[in-house]
């Protein structure tokens, strides 16, 4: 399936994943200058090995088991959990400011916005949304304040916890939301049309890069804060 129709939206994401590589390439230069290259190229890879993929009738094989569109979040997620938890990067993201991980997650607003652009355009169901079961907005907005009184420390690390796993959950709730939204076996939602369109360039990103990036920012959060509990 080609999406014409939504070129703005795919030049908005498309621009949004720029900014996050950009991010996250600039983090690693300022703490980590001798690693930067091999991130940055780790990380180009990675998005190229989705583009490739996105292009291929495998990921578009919706009757396989299991379907094939998994492998595009779970390396990248089980990335994270490893990452997050060896002792030699946790050095390396404790000189990122407790506030940053929770307000870089403002930019699910943006997320959220453009799958609401894509139900209005019909390329994605309602229940993908904020006018459906998707809350992940609420994440979005609420970074803000949340980041701000962390600055100020005026939260407490029990609440800043709370934040970050109500984070995950929601993440976790549209992850599976968009899974039953695919026309395979294990769907449930039977609304058209069905969740296709994260299998399919710049789009496929989201569960692939998106996701996990999310995942990744609540993760170093909680680790933060428990760090900070233990000294």
């Amino acid at each position: 399936m080609v999406y014409e129709d939504s070129t703005l939206l795919q030049i908005i994401f498309i621009g949004l994943v720029a900014s996050i590589f950009l991010f996250m390439m600039n983090f690693i230069r300022n703490r980590w200058p001798r690693k930067t290259q091999y991130w940055g190229f780790g990380i180009a890879i990675w998005l190229g090995i989705l583009i490739a993929y996105s292009q291929t009738s495998l990921i578009q094989n919706y009757t396989m088991i299991p379907p094939p569109v998994l492998f595009v979040i779970l390396p990248p997620i089980l990335f994270v959990l490893i990452i997050a938890n060896r002792k030699r990067t946790a050095v390396f993201y404790q000189s990122l400011s407790t506030f940053i991980p929770v307000l870089i997650q403002s930019f699910r607003i943006i997320i959220e916005l453009i799958l609401w652009g894509l139900y209005v355009k019909g390329f994605l169901p309602k229940q993908m949304t904020f006018e459906g079961l998707n809350f992940d907005v609420i994440v979005g907005v609420s970074a803000i304040p949340v980041a701000y009184l962390i600055k100020k420390n005026k939260l407490s690390p029990n609440a800043v916890i709370a934040w970050n796993i109500m984070g995950i959950l929601f993440l976790l709730n549209i992850v599976v939301i968009a899974f039953l939204s695919a026309p395979t076996s294990f769907r449930v939602f039977m609304n058209e049309p069905a969740n296709t369109i994260i299998t399919h360039f710049p789009f496929i990103w989201l569960p692939g890069f998106i996701v996990p990036f999310a995942f990744l920012m609540h993760v170093i959060s909680i680790r933060q804060i428990l760090n900070h509990a233990s000294k």
